[in-house]
């Protein structure tokens, strides 16, 4: 038996196909709780929105049109054809999607652990096949000195093996900072993806990041360029999973250039410990602001935003986790 459309279907279907109206705002999905999404607008606004049903499930990078609705509220209207997905199961084996749209994929890699090269070039196998554009980052690049000859050998010859397949490879220390600059142009407009085994220092790209735009903000600053032209940023970092003292005893570590363990069993040179209150004076200078509140609603995160913005003009956030942001089940006040 052939089954066939409703009406209502029919609708939908023609609904979700037709062109958008041209009074609509173009904007890009950024997460989503529910029935609520953060969006942010052309002009860099995030705000809170609801979608039309008819539009199914959207994803984080979704490109979409928006209006704002009789009661002041943001309405998606109209979703735009997806140039890729990520789909993954989840814990029962459901599929679900997690992500579109997305520009390039960061494989990030570290001297040690060493990554199989062959779960490397699965990784980019499947980037390729999105299509996305695939991008080796090479972390704790100081580590390099410390490990045995044959195996920087080693490593050297397998990067070389990716240059030859037309895959740029960025060289990055969160110690030192050298790359991180390189690494956040690499980012800049483009809708990213990060990807790494455990201990190749995912999060310590993301604090560098910060701390490297907060500390370009007050170098700038210092010399007299106008805000409007300064290259840095003041940081908002959320710490949704690390407490603040840990999340700072972790910059100190990779500002100074000490092992975080040996930092934290108290088990310092004089030189050492030297380093550490030269990074901890200059961590104290920088606008760098860490929010530790834990279980935070996307509410609370944005009225914590909107007071720093206020307070200190922030210009960056970071959230680390955005799987630990909790949804809110208020309807109105739909602004970030």
């Amino acid at each position: 038996m052939k089954s066939r459309l409703t009406d209502r279907q029919k609708n939908q279907i023609a609904r979700r196909n037709e062109a958008p109206d041209q009074h609509l705002e173009p904007g890009i999905v950024i997460t989503h709780h529910g029935t609520e999404l953060i969006i942010e607008t052309a002009d860099g606004r995030l705000l809170r929105a609801t979608a039309r049903r008819t539009l199914g499930a959207l994803t984080t990078g979704d490109k979409i049109g928006w209006r704002t609705g009789k009661d002041q509220r943001e309405i998606i209207e109209h979703l735009y054809p997806r140039t890729n997905t990520l789909i993954r199961p989840d814990t029962h084996g459901k599929l679900r999607l997690m992500a579109a749209n997305i520009d390039q994929v960061l494989i990030v890699v570290a001297p040690v652990p060493w990554m199989n090269p062959n779960i490397v070039e699965q990784a980019i196998v499947a980037t390729l096949d999105l299509p996305a554009t695939p991008l080796i980052v090479l972390n704790k690049i100081d580590q390099l000195s410390q490990i045995a000859p044959q195996e920087q050998t080693l490593i050297e010859a397998t990067l070389t093996l990716w240059q030859a397949q037309d895959i740029d490879i960025i060289r990055v220390s969160a110690q030192t900072g050298e790359g991180i600059d390189a690494l956040r142009a690499q980012l800049a407009n483009q809708l990213s993806m990060m990807i790494g085994l455990s201990g190749v220092g995912k999060t310590s790209l993301a604090t560098n990041m910060a701390f490297a735009a907060a500390e370009r903000w007050k170098a700038e600053k210092d010399r007299g360029i106008p805000d409007d032209k300064n290259m840095g940023a003041p940081v908002a970092f959320f710490s949704l999973e690390m407490a603040a003292d840990q999340l700072a005893t972790r910059i100190l570590a990779e500002q100074a250039g000490v092992d975080s363990e040996s930092l934290r069993k108290g088990r310092l040179t004089q030189g050492q410990m030297d380093q550490l209150v030269e990074a901890a004076g200059r961590l104290n200078s920088l606008p760098l602001y860490i929010d530790d509140t834990p279980a935070l609603t996307i509410a609370a995160l944005r009225a914590r935003a909107r007071r720093l913005k206020r307070k200190y003009d922030i210009r960056m956030v970071v959230i680390d986790y955005l799987q630990l942001l909790q949804g809110s089940s208020r309807s109105g006040d739909n602004r970030v």
